[in-house]
Order: C-alpha cells, then structure tokens, then sequence
C-alpha cells in the first residue's frame, strides 16, 4: 500500500490520463517526481530514473538510509540511489547502470523483481516456462525476471508478447512500482 506522506500533487499534463490516480499517489509518497508541474508520462524513463523510485519506494522496508542528491558538484545526482540500490540488491555490486538509458520492459521485470528480493529465484531461469509468442527474445538470463514479473501482473502481456525490448513510458514504470507495491509481500 501506498501512503501520501506529503501535500496534494496534480501535474499538468496528466488531465484524462488512465495513470493519474497511481502517478499523482506515488508523487505524494515521495516516490516520483515531476518537473514544473509536468510528470511527462509518455517520456521513455531512464535508468537512473527507475533506480531512484525503487529505492524511495523500498528503502524503508530494507532499513536503508540514502542521501537524497549529490554530495558534492562533482557526483551524479543519482550516485547516492545507485549506492543504496546495491545494498538493497537491486542492482549488483559494482554495477553501473548507464543514467540516460531508456529502460527495456526486460530490464523493468529485472529491477523489479530484484527490488522485491525475488532475483534468487528469478535467476533460475531454466526453471521458468515463458508462454509468450516473443518468448525467444527474452534475454535467456532474465527468463526468470519476466516470467514472476507477468506471473505477478506487475508486467502485463499485449497480445500474448511480453515485448522484452520495447523501451517504457514514465507512466508505465509508475504504474509497474505502484502494482510491485500493492503487493502484500
């Protein structure tokens, strides 16, 4: 569940968007951010995008504090969610997602499912039945990942492809960490 923990937001450009409710709650939490009262929900998120609403999402359940911005003009702004998405096991050590790249519905059910410290299992990927017609383009080591996340509907099918490669809207991303949360784990 979802709880506001700040003041009412409405952005601009989500009049008669079917995401408005999810985006507009997840902002109130604190979990995504808009800029100039735009969320931009068909913009393609970016990895460090994506990384930064995981950690604010989850951060609490795993006792991680994490620094909000750079702690100095020289560190990324993202640098500080990197650091804490590791320790939550989002992403590996050592690794370094590249911050402007689009995010791929593959690499959404990675993160995701890692968030939710389910990557044990999802890396098992010989042990997973895809059921999609594009099965064959899923990366054979995130088999796993999209199977859970379409098992769980947090990724949904579209005609029976899971379109590992298409890249993501904001607005699916948000509404991805808002069915990840209403999970009762």
């Amino acid at each position: 569940v979802v709880e506001a923990t700040g003041a009412e937001v409405k952005f601009d450009d989500l009049a008669g968007h079917p995401a408005r409710e999810t985006i507009e709650q997840l902002a109130r939490a604190g979990i995504i951010t808009g800029e100039d009262g735009k969320f931009r929900p068909a913009d393609t998120v970016t990895q460090a995008e994506l990384i930064a609403m995981l950690v604010k999402s989850s951060a609490s359940r795993y006792d991680i504090a994490y620094r909000v911005g750079a702690q100095s003009e020289k560190e990324p702004w993202y640098q500080a969610y990197y650091g804490a998405a590791e320790r939550m096991g989002i992403i590996q050590a050592g690794e370094q997602p590249d911050p402007g790249a689009a995010v791929t519905r593959e690499c959404l059910s990675r993160l995701t499912i890692n968030t939710m410290g389910l990557y044990k299992v999802a890396r098992l990927s010989d042990i997973f039945l895809l059921d999609f017609k594009d099965a064959g383009e899923v990366s054979a080591h995130l088999r796993g990942h999209a199977a859970i996340a379409a098992e769980l509907g947090l990724i949904e099918p579209v005609a029976g492809n899971f379109y590992p490669k298409e890249v993501v809207a904001r607005a699916e991303a948000a509404v991805t960490l808002f069915k990840m949360l209403s999970i009762d784990q």
